[in-house]
């Protein structure tokens, strides 16, 4: 068959087929051009993003120590580095990379690589990005340095040269070829309707970041494909890296927090707290430490010597040298400072005295200065001056008091008090007793059988001890044979303190004053007088049998307190409170009054009142002794009726013998003159009468006589 050269298919078909062909192969080289340069992006990215989480993973470290102040903590950091290590290879895992970590002098710390890479990569290494070929690996390394502990660290993205990418591109030319034999006759319009929109739309995606559709051609749905996985892959990135910003943000803002809380931990606490750096120069304070050094501004402190300013002078005001200075030693010597006995000064001249730490600031294992933690303790001190004073002065107390002092801890068994050991006694607890290294002893030990002689005592000792409440009581102790005054009180559970003295003496002294008091009450008693005290008031104190009789009231108790005055008879009342008043000035006096019982019975009484004096010699009451003499009244009046009478009658007798003699003249000369006269005489009725009379006269002076 010939071929026709300028035939319409050669001229037209072989140009286009030519055309199509160099395009095609354009196309697939510039399809290999943009995805290694995607590729190539993609992994400085996804690599930088790696090396970023490292650098983060470092930085978060560093402010974690320098933020708590412990980067001169070996062990701390020894932690915090196998800490660091695991996160930067957890960081390489997830992000599928690979890595090295090395010291300043090339000792490999870490490495996700074999002994070979790594070493050719650790001797090739830049600071920076770079990549190496090694072998048949292209890696792509971003090495970073960290001086706080010496690291390099390195991110490595690795690419074998003969990439999968490259076999995709490959693998069209068959295709191709077979496509241009296919559709040689239709290339042209193939080319003119379907290859501009499937171009067109994947730039436009390409270009407003969507994804690329299907365009029904294999080798742009490749392309697509690939750029659809890069975007894919780059979005998921950018979400991760979202993430991690995000995070990262997180942990700023939970370090400003933590900054921000520190700063409000310092200026709130009550201890004043200063650093200084190597050369001795203030580097902070909090505004305790402003306060109680006198200062109103950090100004004034900060970025100055600070030991000619508040450190300058020892106690006894000699001159304190830097150089013997515990501050400064902590950090030159590299350990800490304990001080309690030293002063510090206030701008104004006045010091105090002080109680300070003072720990060294270190940063790889270096001191960089010291921090100083320090309180003022006048008042403690004072306290504890006094704590001092006052213990002696219990102590002396402890050791002089005349009462017996024992502490002791009870023993129980079932609740119930067994026995107790003495813990603590005093010297007058040996005075008193006789008994004498106690302490440490059972009591059943030092006096045997007194659980069996004495329960009462082990039953209140018990109760005290667990109930703490404290009692007082008065007990003879037979296996002591003597009466003993005790206080008890419980310190604390299951103890006890008891406070005590010998009473015998007392005791039989008080027997022996009862015995008197019942004996004298029993004479009182049987005393047929009354025998009363009143107040200066007149109120009734105390009075016995025979005076309740005397008012009518059967017992004290109705009358005690009462006044007395209204018993006696309004006639007699003033001379009875009279008298009262004279008792009470130390006078003395006696007094016969009519008084009327609380039934209405008239009595007359008798009292002898004398004064009632008490130990001071102040008289506090009238003490009186009254007497029932209404029978005698009565007895003394019937004497006076009757001598009264005697007298009437003495006098009648006298009266009667004169008046007889008159009668008798009269009767005599009556009948002498009745006599001379005759019966019809008219005087002599009227001498009848007369005579008459006087006879009458005489019987009465009879009478009288008789009488």
């Amino acid at each position: 068959m010939k071929i026709d050269r300028k035939g319409l298919g050669i001229r037209f078909f072989v140009p286009i087929l030519a055309l199509t062909l160099i395009i095609t192969l354009g196309l697939l080289i510039l399809a290999h051009k943009i995805t290694g340069h995607i590729q190539e992006d993609y992994r400085r990215f996804t690599i930088q993003a790696a090396a970023g989480n490292v650098t983060t993973i470092l930085e978060m470290a560093a402010a974690d120590l320098t933020t708590a102040k412990l980067t001169g903590n070996p062990f701390v950091v020894e932690a915090k580095k196998k800490n660091v290590l695991e996160a930067i290879k957890l960081s390489w895992s997830r992000s599928k990379q690979e890595g090295i970590v090395t010291t300043t002098d090339g000792t490999v710390l870490f490495s996700t690589l074999g002994p070979g890479p790594t070493r050719s990569i650790r001797e090739r290494r830049v600071h920076g990005i770079f990549s190496l070929d090694i072998d048949d690996l292209h890696v792509l390394c971003i090495s970073n340095f960290f001086p706080l502990w010496g690291w390099e660290v390195t991110t490595i993205a690795e690419r074998s040269i003969s990439s999968h990418a490259d076999r995709e591109v490959a693998f069209l030319f068959p295709g191709m070829a077979a496509a241009l034999l296919l559709l040689a006759a239709g290339l042209y319009i193939i080319f003119q309707r379907n290859l501009r929109r499937p171009v067109a739309t994947m730039i436009s995606n390409v270009s407003t970041g969507h994804d690329i559709p299907a365009t029904g051609i294999t080798e742009f749905d490749r392309i697509g494909h690939a750029v659809n996985e890069a975007f894919w892959r780059e979005r998921d990135r950018t979400e991760e890296l979202e993430v991690e910003l995000g995070e990262r943000m997180r942990a700023e803002s939970m370090l400003r927090e933590s900054e921000n809380h520190t700063t409000l931990i310092l200026n709130s606490i009550a201890e004043g707290i200063y650093g200084v750096d190597l050369q001795g120069n203030c580097t902070f304070c909090n505004p305790a430490a402003l306060r109680l050094f006198g200062y109103e501004r950090a100004e004034e402190i900060v970025g100055k010597k600070i030991h000619p300013l508040i450190h300058h002078t020892l106690p006894d005001g000699t001159h304190y040298h830097s150089e013997d200075c515990k501050v400064y030693s902590s950090y030159r010597e590299g350990k800490g400072a304990h001080v309690v006995d030293e002063v510090f000064w206030r701008s104004d001249g006045t010091s105090f005295p002080a109680e300070y730490w003072a720990q060294p600031i270190m940063r790889n294992g270096a001191p960089i200065g010291a921090v100083t933690v320090f309180a003022d303790i006048s008042e403690r001190l004072r306290v504890v001056e006094s704590l001092r004073v006052n213990e002696a002065h219990y102590r002396s107390l402890f050791d002089n008091m005349l009462e017996g002092f024992a502490h002791c801890r009870m023993l129980f068994e079932n609740n119930q008090p067994l026995d107790f050991i003495y813990l603590d006694v005093n010297s007058a607890f040996e005075k008193l007793t006789g008994l004498k290294n106690v302490v440490g002893k059972k009591v059943s030990e030092v006096i045997p059988g007194i659980r069996e002689t004495d329960p009462g005592l082990f039953e209140v000792y018990g109760r005290v001890a667990l109930n703490g409440k404290p009692e007082r009581f008065e007990v003879y102790i037979e296996a002591m044979s003597s009466w003993f005054a005790i206080s008890v009180y419980s310190p604390e559970r299951e103890h006890f303190v008891a406070v005590f003295d010998i009473i015998t003496e007392r005791k039989q002294m008080e027997d022996a004053l009862k015995r008197s008091e019942n004996l004298l009450q029993t004479i009182i008693d049987t005393e047929p007088d009354c025998v009363k005290m009143i107040d200066a008031q007149g109120n009734l104190i105390m009075m016995n049998r025979a005076g309740l009789d005397m008012i009518e009231v059967a017992s004290l108790d109705e009358v005690k307190g009462k006044n007395v005055c209204p018993l006696v008879a309004s006639d007699y009342r003033q001379a009875f409170m009279d008298l009262t008043a004279r008792v009470f000035e130390g006078q003395s006096g006696t007094l016969m009054f009519e008084m009327v019982g609380i039934k209405g019975t008239h009595v007359w009484l008798e009292t002898r009142a004398v004064p009632f004096r008490d130990e001071k010699k102040d008289i506090v009451a009238l003490l009186g002794i009254t007497r029932d003499i209404t029978e005698r009244r009565k007895l003394e009046e019937q004497l006076r009726q009757s001598q009264k009478m005697e007298s009437i009658g003495t006098l009648a007798g006298g009266v009667a013998h004169d008046f007889n003699n008159i009668l008798a003249t009269i009767s005599g000369y009556g009948h002498l003159t009745l006599m001379k006269m005759k019966p019809d005489d008219p005087h002599w009725s009227n001498i009848q009468q007369v005579l008459e009379a006087a006879d009458r006269a005489a019987h009465l002076t009879q009478d009288l006589l008789l009488f």
